[in-house]
């Protein structure tokens, strides 16, 4: 049986709210609010991303950045969002990448389209598809200094001290949901991370630090 024991006064608000937000916005990225406007100033127009699992969002940051690459494994909905990106004539900014889904439990096709990157190549990575957790690994080489990788539903595969009121939020007792989750943690432990919750998904992105030297030649 589902467990209902999240729909409270307060999710019931916060869904509500969601709801008219994406109903005025239909093409942001169903992240929560709050990171999407922090992402408005985080991507600008000379920005290469990288999107594994295209939707709405493949449209809200092809408006806005240089070049987004986007994978998707199924023809039917890439062909979707293909459209969406020529009505609004995007369709020149988006590389929609085609990959065949792995057999049940291998995120081979989704991962080697990310490692077809050269590392310190793109700017910004949204973690929004499938197999999330081979996805964010194998994305990390791939961001440059000051780049960003962005986690949607974060508070479901990474433990947070304070847990938030989205369903299915991991504590510290929980743990990360699975070893590669707690790869990802250790390699960004010293990365700037900024996660923010609306009650019904929680979303965190992490930046690259640029290096020492780097800097001061800066």
């Amino acid at each position: 049986m589902r467990n209902l024991r999240h729909l409270t006064p307060r999710y019931i608000w916060n869904r509500i709210f969601w709801k008219i937000y994406h109903r005025r916005y239909p093409f942001a990225p169903y992240l929560n609010a709050e990171i999407t406007r922090h992402l408005e100033n985080l991507i600008h127009p000379n920005h290469v991303g990288l999107e594994p699992g295209s939707g709405a969002s493949t449209v809200w940051f092809a408006q806005r950045c240089g070049h987004l690459t986007s994978i998707e494994h199924d023809p039917a909905w890439a062909q979707r969002v293909s459209d969406w990106l020529r009505e609004r004539n995007l369709f020149d900014k988006v590389d929609m990448k085609l990959c065949e889904r792995g057999p049940k439990g291998t995120p081979e096709s989704y991962v080697d389209s990310i490692a077809a990157f050269s590392d310190n190549s793109l700017d910004f990575i949204l973690i929004d598809g499938k197999k999330r957790d081979s996805c964010a690994i194998a994305s990390l080489p791939r961001l440059k200094p000051g780049g960003h990788i962005i986690v949607d539903d974060v508070h479901r595969y990474i433990a947070n001290d304070t847990p938030s009121h989205a369903p299915y939020s991991r504590g510290p007792t929980d743990g990360d949901a699975s070893l590669k989750w707690e790869k990802f943690v250790d390699q960004t432990k010293i990365w700037p991370r900024l996660w923010k919750s609306d009650g019904i998904s929680d979303t965190a992105i992490w930046t690259k630090p640029i290096a020492k030297d780097t800097q001061q030649r800066l």
